[in-house]
């Protein structure tokens, strides 16, 4: 899905100082080729920085503790919100966005946030161990695999590509990724047409477009995301509306 010979080409023609990616998509947790990508900025020079969010916590971290710097935050494994950390490869040149005091090694001036650091390092004691990974990957595939039986004119966007093992991205062909998400939201449960930083955006998304989509099919597609807590339960009830629901609104689509 990324084109290596492009990026190379690219990375050879501009020679940016830094490049920047994703570790994982954050609307299909598609994974990124870090290890080639860093490769390729190794031997031009050039500083590389991963936005680990998506993954931090669903992935080994030797698939991508070995960039230049690396943005982790919080939430994203049930820590609190507002609190982040930029991991930074000893050696690596910094220069600070803003003085102050000294707390963070002069690359940042200001109070540290002491409670959401405490958390953070909660959160981080309590992250997904491996068997807890395989037992939510095994889960999304079970949920994939139930749907694409179960339902004509399903498809999965990045089917073929590894990812991270909580996230799932689904077009339903013929039905509005609205309709489908206010029908489940009245159940109780929650999806997304996009990523949370694209919500309430009614353009379809960029990321979809990108791996080929038209924008029709862009806007028939939704999120799945599943956590550490994510029980055979939760998946079988989320199916069951889910496939009542798109032949509920299939077949009243026929009859208009």
């Amino acid at each position: 899905m990324f084109d290596l010979e492009t990026f190379s080409r690219q990375v050879h023609e501009f020679r940016p100082t830094l490049v920047s990616v994703m570790t994982a998509n954050n609307e299909t947790g598609v994974l990124f080729p870090l290890k080639e990508m860093a490769q390729i900025c190794r031997e031009k020079k050039i500083l590389l920085h991963t936005d680990a969010v998506q993954a931090f916590g669903k992935i080994p971290a030797d698939q991508w503790n070995f960039c230049d710097l690396i943005s982790i935050t919080a939430h994203k494994i049930s820590g609190p919100k507002g609190i982040g950390a930029l991991i930074v490869r000893r050696g690596t040149s910094l220069v600070a966005t803003h003085y102050g005091g000294a707390q963070e090694i002069k690359r940042r001036g200001g109070t540290e946030n002491v409670m959401g650091i405490l958390g953070f390092g909660g959160a981080s004691l309590e992250m997904a161990g491996p068997d807890d990974l395989e037992s939510l990957r095994t889960l999304r595939d079970s949920f994939e695999k139930s749907l694409l039986e179960s339902l004509p004119g399903v498809s999965l966007n990045g089917a073929d590509i590894p990812r991270i093992p909580n996230t799932t991205s689904i077009r339903f062909e013929g039905i509005p990724s609205e309709v489908l998400l206010g029908a489940l939201d009245l159940e109780g449960i929650s999806v997304s047409a996009g990523s949370a930083c694209s919500s309430g955006s009614i353009s379809p998304s960029h990321v979809l477009l990108a791996m080929g989509l038209t924008k029709l099919e862009a806007k028939e597609c939704l999120r799945f995301s599943w956590g550490k807590n994510t029980s055979r339960e939760d998946i079988d009830r989320v199916l069951q509306a889910v496939i009542k629901h798109v032949t509920r609104i299939r077949e009243r689509k026929r009859k208009t």
